[in-house]
């Protein structure tokens, strides 16, 4: 009986580590998949926060274009994730989200709110 008490404890120990290392592992061989796999044309996102279109690529670094002919070096370990495409009507931040989903109302552009007082 107290053989098997360890044995459960044991196993509410080690399985949760398990799973959160598995999780872990499967987001690094993704991060690790899209920076090798880094293309020009592409719309990426480094880890401070820089977007920017990938100009070029070597082994280890990547050429971004930040601004209309501002091309910056980052190393490829940076970029963090890519620019997903906008679909048509998609809210495009996070206040015209909360419009788009009915828990916020739209606030008025200052010069409509300056006719009405008017």
């Amino acid at each position: 009986m107290e053989y098997a008490f360890l044995l459960v404890i044991a196993l509410l120990i080690i399985l949760p580590s398990f799973m959160t290392m598995r999780k872990q592992k499967e987001h690094q061989n993704k991060l690790r998949n899209l920076q090798e796999n880094l293309a020009p044309g592409q719309e990426v996102i480094t880890a401070g926060g820089m977007h920017g279109t990938v100009v070029a690529t070597t082994e280890g670094d990547v050429q971004l274009q930040i601004a209309q002919g501002v091309v910056a070096t980052f190393d490829k370990m940076a970029i963090v994730r890519t620019v997903e495409a906008e679909q048509p009507g998609e809210a495009r931040d996070v206040d015209n989200a909360r419009v788009a989903d009915g828990t916020a109302e739209p606030v008025e552009s200052v010069e409509s709110a300056e006719d009405s007082q008017r």
